[in-house]
């Protein structure tokens, strides 16, 4: 069972730097507040304003979509869509956000620093370029 902790934890480590972290966190109870103990909830009982809150979700693999199929009177298809949790994912966020939040995103900016540093060392700008000296010749 994911619990809002892990949740608030995951939504911190996917969209704190994109929402900032407390409306990450409200996203995450907002969200929770529609699964409560469950797995998935029905999509029909979403209001637009929130779904929009289900998509960002949806972006980062903390929820997914699925659909079932139901046969109604006279044979007729009726599509009923569910929102999901996806635990497996949330509780890996929420883990890298307890040891300390670094992912391999993260790392990516470790390594321009280290290349940031080796440009400033060698007397230029990353890449190679120096100061004064033409890109033509």
């Amino acid at each position: 069972m994911v619990t809002l902790e892990d949740l608030e934890k995951a939504a911190v480590a996917c969209l704190g730097d994109r929402v900032g972290e407390e409306r990450a966190r409200e996203m995450a109870r907002r969200i929770m507040e529609y699964f409560g103990f469950d797995d998935m909830v029905v999509d029909n009982r979403i209001p637009t304003r929130d779904r929009d809150v289900f998509y960002m979700f949806e972006e980062v693999g903390l929820v997914s979509t699925f659909e079932d199929e139901a046969y109604v009177v006279r044979g007729k298809r009726w599509r009923i869509h569910y929102w999901a949790l996806n635990k497996d994912k949330i509780r890996e966020k929420a883990e890298a956000e307890k040891e300390g939040g670094e992912d391999d995103a993260s790392r990516i900016y470790e390594e321009w620093d280290r290349w940031t540093e080796y440009g400033d060392r060698e007397g230029g700008e990353p890449g190679g370029r120096r100061e004064g000296r033409d890109d033509a010749g």
